[in-house]
């Protein structure tokens, strides 16, 4: 199985190439997340290219699994992005598993795992100056707009957030 983490309901596992089909329909579900974008249309060659990316980066690309073990989502994050940080460079939900606290258990989850294998104190993400939902879940959760919006090589805007991490108090 190679779990990296997981809680209640799912568990987060780095995809292989027989998930790929699986990932491709995450994304087709997330068209909404992605028509902010630069590529508004899904394809096999996008998803493709992110998993190279993330291995190129030192991330770790991975399917967010429900109960049943389908994939219903994608997170990519780098766990030593910087002395102490990591960095969490996509989270997206199919829609039909938002808004039931998944998003934020998970976050909670990877918290935790990047503390404890990485020893990240920091979680640093980009997000879209457009996206409106993301950067308002991001503040909901304790991320803060760091500096000024910054042009990407996409041709996208974004702000960097951040986040200072602690272990729960039991």
């Amino acid at each position: 199985m190679n779990n990296l983490f997981g809680g209640p309901g799912f568990t987060v596992r780095p995809v292989t190439d027989d998930d790929i089909p699986s990932v491709l329909e995450v994304y087709r579900r997330c068209e909404d997340f992605l028509a902010l974008g630069p590529v508004p249309c899904t394809s096999l060659e996008m998803v493709t290219t992110d998993i190279a990316h993330s291995k190129e980066v030192g991330g770790f690309y991975c399917g967010i699994r429900d109960d049943t073990d389908e994939i219903v989502g994608v997170l990519d994050f780098i766990p030593k992005y910087k002395r102490g940080r990591a960095f969490l460079s996509l989270l997206m939900i199919a829609s039909a598993h938002r808004r039931r606290g998944l998003g934020t258990a998970l976050l909670a989850a990877l918290e935790s795992h990047l503390m404890l294998t990485a020893g990240a104190k920091v979680i640093e993400s980009g997000v879209q100056v457009n996206n409106e939902a993301g950067i308002s879940f991001w503040k909901k959760r304790g991320f803060r707009i760091g500096r000024r919006a910054r042009h990407m090589a996409d041709g996208t805007t974004a702000y960097q957030m951040s986040k200072h991490i602690e272990m729960p108090i039991p």
